[in-house]
């Protein structure tokens, strides 16, 4: 009986080993797979793809784009801090946010996604208050912007195919969004929030999440996004 209690133990263990091989190879595959399709992935090819819808309404990859943008640059910023001769270095490793960690660059797809998002929510609250900018207020959002696409290689702006007239949207938008944030504001203070309460309105803040976010149906095209790898979009 004991002999054959431990051949049972033997084929238990095989088994066992037969399986986790089995997922091993199912997980390295899947892995290739997805690299495999975002090397053969040509970004500015899919511009006029949906990237998201809001409410049912698309947006385009192309209306992304200056996010996909802003957050590789600054990320890329750190990559250089952290390694100037080989920044894809930083881009390859492992990004801790609190308890969760992934790949830096699917981190960065994450806040793009967000942020993209966020300023299209956020521009809907503030047409609720009838928010918009002073002469001077727009000047100076179009200046930054304009400033905004002299720093962008030729090379971005050919990958995203962005123009001055979208630039000079999304930094009104951005301008309007800070006046609505000052605003609604006082609302939440109102309704017992305490400490910085405008830190309830950015894209991470609980009050965003919870309150305004819920509000609305945002839907992810994630085959498209799943073919995007940050850190190449706009980074020679």
């Amino acid at each position: 009986m004991a002999k054959k209690k431990r051949k049972y133990k033997l084929k238990k263990s095989g088994l066992v080993l037969i399986i986790s091989l089995v997922i091993l190879i199912a997980a390295l595959a899947g892995y290739l797979i997805i690299r495999e399709r975002e090397r053969n992935f040509t970004y500015k090819k899919h511009l006029s793809d949906t990237a998201y819808s809001i409410e049912g309404e698309s947006v385009a990859l192309k209306d992304v784009s200056y996010y996909i943008w802003k957050v590789e640059k600054q990320i890329n910023e750190m990559a250089i801090t952290y390694n100037p001769d080989n920044p894809n270095e930083f881009w390859n490793t492992y990004f801790r946010a609190q308890m969760d960690s992934t790949f830096t660059r699917d981190y960065a797809k994450d806040i793009a996604r967000q942020i993209s998002v966020y300023d299209d929510v956020m521009m809907r609250e503030a047409q609720e208050y009838q928010i918009t900018l002073t002469s001077s207020e727009k000047a100076k959002a179009d200046e930054e912007a304009q400033d905004c696409l002299d720093s962008m290689t030729d090379y971005a702006v050919k990958e995203t195919g962005i123009t001055i007239e979208e630039l000079k949207h999304a930094f009104e938008n951005e301008a309007i969004i800070r006046k609505y944030i000052e605003r609604a504001s006082v609302d939440i203070a109102a309704q017992g929030y305490s400490g910085d309460v405008s830190d309830q309105l950015i894209y991470t803040g609980d009050y965003y999440k919870e309150k305004i976010l819920t509000k609305y149906n945002v839907q992810y095209n994630e085959d498209l996004w799943g073919k995007i790898t940050m850190g190449k979009v706009t980074l020679e």
